[in-house]
């Protein structure tokens, strides 16, 4: 009687473990099931559907440009938006300097840009092209009301140029055509009528070959002299050439 007991007593555990163990796999597979719903949901739902992109910061490009290279359609869901894929995307562009991605819960993505600063017109092989605020090429092109860096300076100068460009912008000049030569850097200055003003190549003389260059300028008004060309390369007094 007693071995009769210890079975039924062994099969009832048993089966209540059983049942423990099939209502545990139940409540699993009703959550897991809940889940999928809610997933379903959710992603079918309006409520993260991309509605709305903004882009902001473009001046020389069309928001609808960049759009369309980040290739986000109004109605993706924005839980499946890679925005470091959308950002790679977007700064292969040459006028994108730099980008930034981000999604606005619940269906707004805002895309905002940096975009490069045309700093000058370069001709190269016979093309033009637009010069950044490094001295780098970075797209085909040509704008007015820009500097011409000249067909003397080589790739390898357009740093040079540039930050020239960029000292005299500061300071209230307007270079018309901009030329490395050897040991020194040239322009032109369309607003005084000056077919060419040297400086120096190193931009560490630029400061003191300006203030040389206010002082003829004041002179020349002074004595009522038409300057042509001045030359402040060198260590002393400026060379001038007068306009007949």
């Amino acid at each position: 009687m007693t071995k009769q007991r210890k079975k039924k007593k062994s099969a009832r555990r048993k089966k209540r473990e059983l049942v423990t163990s099939v209502r545990k796999i139940m409540t699993g597979l009703a959550a897991a099931g809940v889940m999928v719903y809610l997933l379903y949901v959710i992603l079918t739902s309006q409520f993260l559907q991309v509605k709305q992109i903004i882009v902001q910061g473009c001046n020389h490009l069309k928001p609808e440009t960049i759009v369309k290279i980040a290739g986000i359609e109004k109605g993706s869901s924005m839980l499946f938006l890679s925005y470091e894929n959308i950002r790679k995307a977007i700064l292969k562009n040459p006028w994108v300097m730099d980008a930034e991605v981000m999604g606005k819960l619940p269906s707004t993505v805002v895309i905002t840009v940096r975009e490069e600063t045309p700093v000058a017109n370069y001709k190269y092989t016979g093309k033009w092209y637009l010069v950044d605020e490094r001295g780098s090429v970075f797209v085909e092109g040509k704008m007015a009301n820009l500097p011409v860096i000249g067909a003397s300076t080589s790739t390898d100068d357009l740093s040079v140029a540039t930050a020239l460009i960029l000292f005299l912008h500061a300071r209230g000049w307007s270079p018309g055509v901009v030329n490395v030569e050897y040991r020194r850097v040239a322009f032109s200055l369309p607003s005084h009528n000056l077919d060419r003003v040297v400086f120096p190549l190193s931009p560490g003389k630029w400061e003191q070959a300006l203030s040389r260059f206010n002082t003829v300028l004041r002179i020349a008004r002074e004595r009522n002299l038409k300057l042509r060309e001045v030359y402040l390369n060198f260590e002393k007094t400026g060379l001038l050439k007068i306009r007949g």
